[in-house]
């Protein structure tokens, strides 16, 4: 009896050393984008007074934005998303940002967003409504601002009021822009390669590439072709930095 035990006790202490050990597998880095807001590639202010690149004082006073469907485009063409709808308000947070993980094994090489509310339905409905404590919604006629930046201006020593709420989103009004930049280099979930800054440069808004002439357009608060003019210059505003 002792023989035979022994025996099995053999056998078990034999079977035990033919199996590795577990090897423990390190969590592969999250990819994270940050989304900055700078003025000629400085820190952007609220109630600061800034120059424009056409020669132009202006005080912002807010900077609330639409920012939706942020995807990462890998070496494919096929995107995975970071964030579906989002509401920036600077005044709350100034920065933003946006992580990725389960995507191990893919290289991406573009960013790509919509600024602003594209979807007509959503516009139609209101659907954001529940989604943000404040919304920036005109109504079912002319859907969501998707870009709201106020603030003062100085013109031969005379100080005024500048507001603009670009939306639109029917036809020829529409404003909101499909965004897509080039990645300097790929993005991956590896150490070193997993993080990027998106900047926005508010001073942009002004002038790339329709030049925004404060002392004769300061007051842009309906759809037309004002605020479609402006929206051509919310590519211009953004960069990525790695």
């Amino acid at each position: 009896m002792k023989k035979g035990i022994l025996f099995l006790l053999g056998l078990a202490l034999l079977a035990g050393c033919d199996e590795d050990p577990p090897v423990a597998t390190p969590n592969a880095p999250a990819i994270d984008i940050t989304l900055k807001h700078t003025w000629k590639g400085t820190e952007f202010q609220l109630n600061k007074w800034y120059t424009t690149t056409v020669g132009d004082s202006f005080q912002p006073t807010t900077l609330n934005y639409h920012i939706n469907h942020i995807e990462l485009i890998d070496d494919a063409g096929i995107a995975s998303q970071l964030v579906e709808w989002d509401l920036v308000n600077f005044e709350k947070t100034n920065t933003r940002s946006f992580t990725l993980d389960g995507v191990e094994g893919k290289k991406f090489t573009k960013l790509r967003f919509t600024l602003g509310v594209e979807d007509a339905d959503v516009n139609k409905n209101g659907e954001l409504n529940d989604d943000f404590t404040d919304p920036m919604y005109w109504g079912m006629a002319m859907g969501y601002i998707n870009l709201k930046l106020e603030g003062k201006r100085m013109t031969d020593g005379v100080e005024g009021n500048a507001y603009f709420h670009i939306g639109g989103y029917e036809g020829v009004d529409q404003t909101a822009r499909i965004i897509e930049i080039d990645l300097t280099k790929n993005l991956e979930m590896v150490l070193g390669n997993n993080t990027a800054t998106l900047s926005m440069d508010v001073d942009q808004f002004f002038h790339s590439p329709n030049d925004v002439s404060l002392p004769t357009l300061n007051d842009v608060q309906v759809t037309g072709s004002d605020a479609v003019m402006i929206a051509e210059n919310f590519d211009g505003m953004f960069t990525i930095n790695q």
